[in-house]
């Protein structure tokens, strides 16, 4: 199989679907799935999964084209509203398919919690009494995850550390555990609060809380890309300029707020919508990039290099909090067949993924903006939205599109006045 397909955005949405029928041997009901307006999520499933349901989110899917993740050709479902984030994706892939794709490499998919608890004020080495129990706190916090132990998970690590607050000195006893192939939330916040529970009884310390971070730094991805200068030429720009100034726009984010919290706001364009696709938490994983690109020695999160003169390398650290199991995950007929196409078989290949995707908007979107600027790529595709919204017949949406970018006045007001003068019902 060829994630590149020369046109595929070309195509009507029914040869897409049945282009992807025949890549990934689709059953009838899967292809039924994506051709459906209607939700393989049951009104009855959705209501155990949140409070209060009365209605479903529609959100457009599409699958971004000419990924290679670590030699492994795949189609990447992405779940967004925004137009050219799966174009950026599809195009960064494409220009770096001669040079292998992307690289990728991950630790363990570890994820921690804290236990945290209010110190006595007479107290004299709080530290030293809680590591008396680390032995305890492992194998009570392995006895609340008898599965996750099955599968060669469980308590990776204790460690103590003493925090002092406006009002009190407090002790967070951060666990960290092997989560495998889930995100890890629901287990860790359990194990956290058996061992809250069990400490605060053994130490007669106050108990304050006990909870998951979203600052897994265990769980950090890298992935790296590298693509040929002598196709990045774009806006008058030679390849060499063109990476030249990819690379100072890259530095110029990591160290200006205003420009680094946008610039991060472009790899989560790629990250969120692979994520929100594979039915994983959106918000954990927004969480996690966000607040340890604050710790970060490269707040910016990617890095660019020129090498040899004949290439750019871009690389991207990031944590990425997902699984493939658990929680509502496979109540979802949707989000399993994403999975389908996406051919991942556990949470770390899952995770390396949508690091590479990360990293391919991010030059996507700093490519543009050191040459043509934001808009010129936005634009067609808002062009067409206009169309929509001014009642254009859809065989002519394309054509309407064209004449709006060309009179540069791209409003539903100039789209109803070249409908009338066009003749486009």
């Amino acid at each position: 199989m060829t994630s590149a397909i020369p046109g595929f955005f070309k195509l009507s949405i029914d040869e897409r679907q049945s282009a992807l029928k025949n890549m990934f041997d689709l059953s009838d009901q899967e292809v039924a799935l994506l051709k459906s307006t209607e939700h393989g999520l049951t009104f009855k499933t959705a209501d155990t999964m949140i409070e209060n349901c009365i209605a479903m989110h529609s959100t457009p899917v599409g699958v971004a084209t000419n990924f290679i993740v670590d030699g492994k050709e795949i189609m990447i479902p992405m779940a967004n509203e925004e137009p050219s984030v799966i174009a950026g994706a599809s195009f960064a892939a494409k220009l770096c398919r001669s040079t292998g794709g992307f690289e990728t490499a991950s630790g363990a998919n570890i994820c921690s919690g804290q236990v945290v608890l209010i110190v006595p004020p007479d107290e004299t080495d709080p530290l030293a009494k809680v590591n008396g129990f680390h032995n305890e706190i492992i194998q009570i916090a392995n006895g609340t995850m008898p599965s996750m132990l099955a599968r060669n998970g469980g308590v990776h690590e204790v460690e103590a550390r003493l925090i002092q607050t406006k009002s009190a000195l407090t002790v967070s006893v951060d666990i960290h555990i092997n989560v495998c192939d889930a995100m890890g939330a629901n287990c860790v916040n359990t194990a956290c609060e058996t061992a809250l529970k069990h400490l605060s009884e053994k130490l007669n310390w106050e108990p304050l809380m006990a909870i998951i971070t979203n600052l897994p730094t265990k769980r950090l991805v890298h992935a790296q890309c590298k693509w040929p200068i002598n196709i990045l030429g774009q806006g008058g720009f030679t390849g060499m300029q063109v990476a030249q100034r990819i690379v100072a726009a890259a530095e110029y984010a990591a160290v200006d707020p205003s420009r680094g919290a946008t610039h991060r706001k472009g790899i989560m364009n790629g990250v969120t919508a692979v994520v929100l696709a594979t039915g994983n938490d959106t918000r954990a994983v927004e969480a996690a990039v966000h607040s340890y690109a604050t710790q970060s020695d490269n707040p910016a999160l990617t890095k660019y290099r020129i090498d040899n003169g004949t290439t750019l390398v871009g690389e991207i650290w990031i944590p990425i909090p997902v699984g493939v199991v658990g929680g509502s995950i496979r109540r979802n007929p949707d989000v399993m067949l994403m999975r389908k196409m996406l051919k991942v078989e556990n949470a770390d290949e899952l995770a390396r993924t949508i690091a590479a995707v990360g990293l391919a908007n991010n030059f996507a979107a700093i490519r543009a903006l050191v040459t043509n600027g934001i808009c010129a790529g936005h634009m067609k595709l808002h062009s067409r939205n206009i169309a929509c919204q001014a009642g254009c017949a859809e065989k002519h949406i394309d054509t309407l599109a064209s004449k709006l970018i060309e009179s540069g006045d791209i409003s539903v007001r100039n789209a109803i006045r070249i409908i009338q003068t066009c003749h486009l019902v």
